[in-house]
């Protein structure tokens, strides 16, 4: 029902917000069908924070066997052409959304650049 939302969609974003980066609300993620069966609401609140230390890392984990995985799949991946494998788990590194975002920018323009003008932009 429309009453249980409380947000006007799924995820809000607060770029400006130091205190958290993003509201979620599940029950907008559902399908409709089980969401009309649910009464209330459930909002996860994101929140920033860097660990220091390897036990509480999400992704990737840097530990020297994943590193060597990663590394032969950066060597497969070269061999293709036409191809550009970038991003959080394409460089296997983590990066905060605004680095993905000015990453993929960066990369594009450079992609573009090229194509367009015969030159590194």
């Amino acid at each position: 029902a429309e009453a249980d939302r409380l947000q006007p969609c799924a995820q809000v974003n607060e770029p400006g917000e130091p205190a958290h980066i993003r509201d979620i609300e599940w029950k907008q993620l559902m399908h409709p069908d089980f969401a009309g069966r649910i009464e209330g609401t459930l909002l996860t609140r994101e929140t920033p924070w860097s660990p220091d230390s390897p036990e509480h890392y999400e992704y990737p984990f840097p530990d020297e066997q994943n590193q060597n995985l990663y590394q032969q799949y950066r060597e497969a991946a070269q061999q293709e052409r036409g191809v550009l494998i970038c991003g959080r788990l394409g460089e296997y590194r983590y990066y905060d959304m605004d680095h993905a975002i000015g990453r993929a920018i960066t990369l594009t323009k450079k992609i573009v650049g090229k194509n367009l003008t015969g030159t590194e932009v």
